[in-house]
Order: structure tokens, then sequence, then C-alpha cells
């Protein structure tokens, strides 16, 4: 009786991150052909998947300012991506978060926000640090951000959200212990913000960010390149591409007594080649 409750746990937890993760890799990995797609995460909103694609010239890559679109994708059926819009330049990677009923394309220095097709841009003089992170929180567009003052050797970890003009702080807190900060990633869940770290070739590191202050990092035990976190139920799962012994899997790992891979399915090189969990 005992393994079957702790089947039906596991199944509980598997089986909506296999749906869902399989059905939007399956929709991005599906249309990611041409052309070249170029995006730090992803959005879902009203049953889409949108993303950002920089042109090609030549069918190459290019470091001239090349327009940028935002394309979306249909979740759970067939269907030719559709841009939406045309936002931004090639040097600008923006993070997409759905919130308010629309897209929000978030960079260090300005935000788009895309409604019903048409969108408006706001420019920013006193932007967001580097290494952030886009996320929803309490249902408006948010940024995790880590600042590092080598001043005083400390790290600065902000909780911003997006008013529709300006980023407001709603939390701040210095890291008592700097972290080597080369990759930022987070998710709200309930009045938690789970803020995931990862340095060169340094296990990434995981802290919980709430009203009352930053809790120690701990380490994960997971090195990754190409990565990133997602909301299950009341825990943070991370998503990484592993690439070893000329394969490629999907991994998701879940914290219980520690971090385990608790999902791992095989991904074609070429599709890893097209995409990027990474900024």
């Amino acid at each position: 009786m005992l393994t079957g409750v702790i089947l039906i746990g596991l199944l509980q937890v598997i089986v909506p991150v296999v749906l869902i993760g399989g059905a939007v890799i399956s929709a991005i990995f599906g249309v990611f052909t041409s052309p070249n797609p170029d995006f730090g995460a992803p959005a879902l909103h009203d049953g889409y998947v949108y993303y950002t694609t920089k042109a090609l010239v030549n069918g190459e890559d290019t470091e001239a300012d090349t327009p940028r679109s935002l394309v979306r994708v249909p979740l759970d059926r067939d269907g030719a991506p559709e841009v939406v819009a045309e936002v931004g330049s090639e040097y600008s990677e923006p993070k997409l978060v759905a919130a308010d009923g629309a897209i929000h394309l978030i960079e260090t220095d300005r935000v788009t926000t895309v409604r019903d097709g048409a969108s408006s841009v706001t420019e920013l003089e006193d932007g967001i640090p580097y290494k952030h992170w886009a996320l929803v929180h309490e249902g408006r567009p948010a940024v995790v951000s880590l600042d590092h003052s080598y001043n005083d050797d400390a790290d600065t970890v902000d909780l911003q959200t997006w008013d529709g003009s300006r980023w407001n702080v709603v939390w701040t807190a210095l890291s008592e212990v700097p972290v080597d900060a080369d990759e930022v990633r987070a998710v709200a869940i309930g009045s938690v913000v789970h803020v995931f770290v990862s340095g060169y070739d340094e296990p990434i590191v995981h802290a919980e960010f709430t009203a009352g202050g930053l809790s120690p990092w701990k380490p994960t035990k997971i090195v990754a390149d190409d990565w990133t976190v997602v909301a299950q139920g009341s825990a943070p799962i991370v998503l990484q591409l592993d690439d070893r012994d000329e394969t490629t899997k999907l991994v998701a790992w879940r914290e219980s007594t520690g971090w385990r891979s608790f999902f791992s399915d095989s991904v074609e090189a070429s599709d890893v080649g097209a995409v990027s969990l990474s900024e």
C-alpha cells in the first residue's frame, strides 16, 4: 500500500512537468527551423508560446543591428510561427513575461509591452542591473537582480515590479556571502521568490527571497550551462540541457532530501543547437 501511495505521489509530480514540458519543447523545437531563435525566457499566454527571433543575413548570424521580432506559435496544435510585432534590435535579448493580459519584453534599459498586437516602448534612464531574471510576482511583471559592489565585496539582491512606467523596488537584501554570479534565474511561488545563481563551472546555488530578507545560499550540486527554473506546485524545478558523451538530454531536478534528477528525456542534438535555455 505504501508503495502505491509513493507511486501516486511521484506521478502527480512528474506527469504535469512531462506533459507541459513536452508540449512546450515540441512547440518550440518544431518551429525553430527559420528564422533564428534567440530567447532567454519564452512566455506562455492564451495557448501560445511567445519568443523572439533575430534576422539572418544570407542564412547566417550577423553582428549588424538587425531587427528582432516577437513571434508566437500555438502550444496545443500544429501551426506556423506568426510574427506579432517588431521589437528591439539584434543587440538586445529581452526576457519575456506574460502578465496583465499582455506580453512584456524586459531589457536592462527599456520595457516593451505588446497588447493585442500593438507595442509600446518605455525607455529608462535608470535601468536594471545586467544580471537579472524576469518573472511574474503577484500578477505583475517583475525582475530579480543581483548587483555586486566591489567596494565592500557584497551582493545586493532586489525584487522590482513594473507599474507600466517604471521599476519599483519591492524587496531588497544584502547577501551575507557573495556568490560567483554568471547567470541568475528566479521563480515566484506564493510569497517566496526562489533565486538561483550559477558561477563559471560552479554548482548552482539557491536562496529563498521574502519580505523578511534573503536566506543563506545553498548548493544544489547541479553544474549546467543551459538551464532555467520553473514552478511545479509548491516546488521550484531546475530544467537543464545536459550534453555528455555526444548525447543531449533535458533533465529536471527537484529538491527533496537534496537536489535530485526526477525526469530526463533525450532530445535531438540538432534541436539543442537551435535553442538555449540560458540567456
